[in-house]
């Protein structure tokens, strides 16, 4: 993971013991040492009978500060306990940090890859038996020089076991005398990194240059807000992208890049900014043009001289895009596409807007398709006509300043999808406070998701306190930061009359419990297709972190996190079986469950 420099806020919890606050200071009872004095002992006995009634009478009184009935002498005179715990991730080292001052550094205009051989093989795997670690795939490159001579590199290396998924990018320093360091700072997320690092890598607190990277984005083809770092690429793996430059800012430059999207001619355009240490943040965040609200409606006044009221989604979709959103999908410049287009209206910014309404276009055969099919799949009624579509504002088109022609559809007649009720239970072993932020653009949630993420007292129950009121879970709706992954061809096609049953015992191989599948069933069940057969698609944890990705802290021990697509079908299919497993539970667990609502 890219590091960016933020803001930490340690928070330091009390734990004291039961008697601590509460016990009052006694005088010590002192006995008469001379075992020659019969008195001496009898007046100490009697004393000792005295506090003990005494502590007792006032401990099964009302307002006694004691949790116990009978006091023994060791807690009439408790030593007092006072300890601290801090609810961060910064693991404790195995060995010194060593203090370390390596000059100035400069970097490289061009990452350079290498080798360093400061990597072991990590025994610890996922459910799959997958290496937690991707050693193997890991790669090092050299960033930056220093001025005493030590050289900066660059190690990416995956984590797969747990909320993340993806590339973590960890900084190595390696000085005039060949030994090398890594900052502590760069274990706090994922502590276990020490398992695959050689014993010769020593832990310093020296910091590289962290990268201050701001929460809104202004370009020239737009805002990007809420960036989000997860998910770096190498610089090797950016250099195999059709890419182009879109502007030097004052953090980095932003490139965009171009994939073919599919066989009428449309690209999925995706951002990167590269930072001034040679790696690379996906722009996963809200990319919005300047004249579109926050409401989803575009301020155009169209060319019969009517305001916009509809809203639009700023993006076209792959129709099988789900609820991801880190990418959208346009018109290059010299397209046939566009080549019959006519004018629609203006911008708020009198920049002008197009439609293309001829209804042999690829284009419009491709949008009235995907419309037509999820509107037969949601309704009874028959969709309106392809004539009909391509007279209504079902679409509008616009040249930014790239050149690109970026789609925009009408939500009255596109096919739009929300990961829909995902909810997280966390079970800690004993009561704790649990911060919780969702990679995701929420559309609704409950409790209300502040902007710095929930942070609930998990009890062991499942129970959840947020602001004084009790949550059995979190509840979120919206679009995922990350990649949704075409599945279609994947699951298990049931009849009708198996689907309940069905999905009953992939919930129980998926590893939920009697609670938490009944709780997906009671929303689910209504929301199904009735159609003869049904497609049940799953998305496990390790696509659900690439898709809206967790950060919850403490870190859980295990996370297990699932996510239903499904399609109602007139005939059966013939798709991929998916093998489903969960793992069990042990220390800290949290448990998600949603699925992909259509709109």
């Amino acid at each position: 993971m890219t590091k960016i420099k933020k803001e930490k806020n340690t928070t330091i919890v009390s734990d004291l013991s039961p008697q601590s606050p509460l016990t009052p200071t006694l005088p010590s009872v002192t006995v008469a040492k001379s075992l020659n004095l019969p008195i001496g002992i009898l007046i100490g006995i009697v004393l000792t009978l005295a506090v003990i009634f005494a502590v007792k009478l006032f401990a099964n009184s009302s307002d006694s500060p004691f949790p116990f009935p009978t006091p023994t002498i060791s807690q009439i005179i408790p030593t007092p306990t006072l300890s601290f715990s801090h609810p961060t991730s910064t693991p404790v080292p195995k060995f010194p940090t060593t203090s370390l001052s390596p000059g100035d550094l400069t970097y490289l205009s061009v990452a350079q890859k290498k080798t360093l051989d400061v990597l072991v093989p990590e025994p610890q795997t996922n459910k799959n038996d997958t290496p937690c670690f991707d050693v193997k795939n890991a790669s090092f490159f050299l960033v930056g020089n220093y001025s005493s001579g030590a050289k900066l590199y660059h190690l990416y290396l995956a984590f797969n076991c747990e909320m993340g998924g993806g590339n973590n990018l960890y900084r190595l320093i390696v000085d005039n005398d060949g030994k090398t360091y890594l900052p502590i700072e760069d274990l706090e997320e994922y502590p276990e990194t020490t398992s695959v690092l050689k014993p010769s890598v020593l832990f310093t607190d020296y910091q590289p240059d962290l990268i201050d990277i701001p929460e809104v984005l202004n370009t020239k083809v737009g805002v990007f807000k809420n960036i989000y770092s997860h998910g770096s690429i190498t610089p090797e793996e950016f250099n195999r992208l059709d890419s182009r430059l879109v502007e030097v800012t004052s953090v980095g430059t932003i490139y965009a890049t171009y994939k073919s999207d599919n066989k009428i001619g449309l690209y999925n355009r995706v951002f990167y900014l590269k930072l001034k240490d040679l790696s690379f943040v996906s722009l996963w965040g809200n990319y919005e043009t300047y004249f579109k609200t926050d409401n989803q409606v575009p301020q155009i006044t169209w060319h019969d001289n009517t305001v916009n009221i509809d809203q639009y989604q700023p993006e076209y979709q792959e129709y099988t895009g789900g609820c991801g959103g880190n990418s959208f999908n346009v018109i290059k410049a010299a397209s046939p596409l566009i080549s019959n287009k006519v004018n629609a209206g203006v911008t708020n910014n009198n920049e002008p807007v197009y439609q293309i309404i001829d209804p042999q276009s690829p284009f419009i055969k491709e949008l009235y398709g995907n419309y037509a099919k999820v509107y037969n799949r949601a309704n009874s009624e028959a969709p309106i006509t392809l004539s009909d579509f391509v007279r209504q504002k079902s679409h509008f088109i616009y040249q930014d300043a790239l050149g690109d022609w970026q789609i925009f559809i009408n939500s009255k007649y596109g096919y739009f999808g929300e990961c829909a009720k995902p909810v997280i239970y966390l079970y800690p072993p004993k009561e704790t406070p649990v911060t919780v932020k969702v990679a995701a653009n929420i559309t609704q949630s409950e409790p209300k998701y502040p902007a710095a993420g929930w942070t609930v007292l998990a009890k062991p129950s499942g129970e959840l306190i947020y602001s004084g009121q009790s949550y059995p879970y979190l509840f979120w709706e919206g679009k995922g930061l990350g990649e949704y992954p075409n599945y279609q061809n994947r699951g298990v096609v049931v009849t009708q009359k198996d689907l309940v049953a069905t999905l009953y015992s992939q919930l129980s191989q998926l590893g939920l419990n009697e609670k938490e599948s009944a709780d997906f069933m009671d929303f689910w069940t209504a929301k199904l297709p009735t159609t003869p057969y049904v497609r049940l698609t799953w998305l496990t944890t390790d696509d659900m972190n690439k898709l809206a990705p967790l950060s919850v802290n403490p870190r859980p021990d295990t996370a297990i996190r699932i996510f239903l697509e499904f399609e109602g079908l007139d005939e059966p299919v013939s798709l991929t079986p998916q093998t489903l497993s969960a793992p069990p539970r042990q220390g800290f667990t949290l448990v998600e469950w949603g699925g992909l609502l259509e709109k």
